[in-house]
């Protein structure tokens, strides 16, 4: 039994790490931005120094990529800034390490095959440019106590946001007709993936690692494989991105290659991935 500490207990992400992590028998406990004032180093320092033995995994985050460009300032303190006081103070102590967690929003999306941990990175958006920053400051001030996992389009069920997949089985609820993009492509990754990889990290050797499932897929199949496998009579439109504009700008290819260790854990493609969990949480 190994022990967790999860910052960010309450977001989509961290909250599903907590079930998934006292399912396996695992000490897990969870805080909240309520819970910690992230960008004190006095109080940051205090909380990391009461920490015994156990892994951190930071889910806190500024987020979605939109927002991040309206509130740079504030996007980069927790993005950024609060990465680096955490980091710093972890890097003093003896028996505490750090999870922290990327996007596939680090690169720039001029390449036709899924990216690798080596590609260079060059971030299109603000929230990419904090993202990769923050592996840097991981990687350059933990070395062996700091792991980075790059996932993309995180397909999970939560009760406290609604994940992509869930706001697609929505409105083909309640409408007979839907529009999805398709011109971007992407990597996903179900949240019992990125479980299963934080309880291996102990066993992998590599910093940095690609959290994702196999193969190359888009918005549009990623909606057209869930609404499939609850044989849901719903005419799916494919357009384009241009059709929904945002203000920060996506890479249009933004796949990424899972490590192999990651393979090893879970050998699924994308919809094998995609269609087991419709199956399994959402009919």
């Amino acid at each position: 039994m190994a022990s967790f500490t999860i910052l960010g207990s309450n977001g989509v992400l961290g909250s599903l790490l907590c079930e998934d992590l006292k399912a396996e028998g695992h000490e897990v406990s969870g805080l909240t931005r309520s819970d910690l004032n992230i960008l004190d180093h006095t109080e940051v320092s205090a909380f990391v120094n009461k920490l015994d033995n156990t892994t951190l995994i930071n889910c806190i985050a500024y987020m979605p990529a939109d927002k991040c460009e309206n509130n740079i300032d504030e996007s980069r303190r927790i993005n950024l800034d609060f990465v680096e006081i955490l980091a710093s103070h972890i890097s003093k102590t003896r028996d505490v390490s750090l999870v922290q967690f990327s996007s596939d929003f680090i690169f720039d999306g001029q390449t036709n095959r899924p990216y690798t941990e080596t590609d260079e990175a060059n971030p299109l958006n603000v929230y990419g440019y904090q993202k990769k920053a923050s592996e840097e400051v991981v990687l350059n001030l933990l070395r062996e106590k700091g792991k980075v996992i790059r996932f993309a389009s995180l397909v999970g069920r939560s009760r406290e946001r609604k994940t992509f997949l869930e706001k697609v089985i929505d409105r083909a609820k309640n409408s007979p007709e839907i529009s999805v993009v398709s011109d971007l492509k992407i990597s996903t990754a179900t949240s019992s993936l990125i479980s299963k990889t934080v309880m291996a990290l102990p066993q992998i050797d590599k910093s940095l690692i690609h959290v994702v499932h196999g193969g190359v897929t888009s918005w549009y199949e990623l909606a057209q494989a869930a609404l499939n496998e609850l044989s849901m009579d719903v005419t799916i439109n494919s357009v384009s991105s241009e059709t929904f504009p945002t203000m920060a700008q996506r890479p249009m290819f933004s796949a990424l290659q899972p490590s192999p260790e990651v393979k090893d854990l879970d050998s699924r493609n994308w919809e094998q991935a995609v269609r087991s969990f419709v199956a399994a949480h959402l009919k």
